[in-house]
C-alpha cells in the first residue's frame, strides 16, 4: 500500500492499527487499542476496540464507561469532521 501526505504528518495506508494506551501513569496497566479499516460499498468501516481492561483491577469498570463516551466523541464528532473537510479540500 502506497504513502500519502497531505499537509501533515507521513501516513502509510494499511488495514489495521495497533498500539499501546497509556490510560494511567503506570506502565503495567496500559491498555491495548486497535482500529480496523474495512472497505465497504460507499466508504470505509472504521472499527475500533479498546481492550485490557482487567489490568485496572477495581478502577475498570469507571474507566471503561469514561473511555467509552470519550472514544464515542472522538469518532462521531473529531472524525466525521476531519472527514469532512477532506472532502471539500480541493483534489491535487
Amino acid at each position: 500500500m502506497g504513502a500519502k501526505r497531505r499537509g501533515g504528518p507521513y501516513w502509510r495506508m494499511t488495514r489495521r492499527i495497533v498500539s499501546l494506551f497509556p490510560g494511567s501513569s503506570s506502565c503495567e496497566q496500559a491498555q491495548l487499542v486497535e482500529i480496523r479499516f474495512t472497505a465497504e460499498d460507499r466508504g470505509t468501516r472504521v472499527e475500533l476496540t479498546h481492550s485490557g481492561w482487567e489490568k485496572l483491577g477495581d478502577a475498570a469498570a469507571r474507566q471503561r464507561e469514561r473511555y467509552d463516551r470519550g472514544w464515542g466523541n472522538v469518532f462521531e464528532r473529531c472524525f466525521v469532521d476531519y472527514a469532512n473537510d477532506l472532502q471539500r479540500e480541493p483534489r491535487r
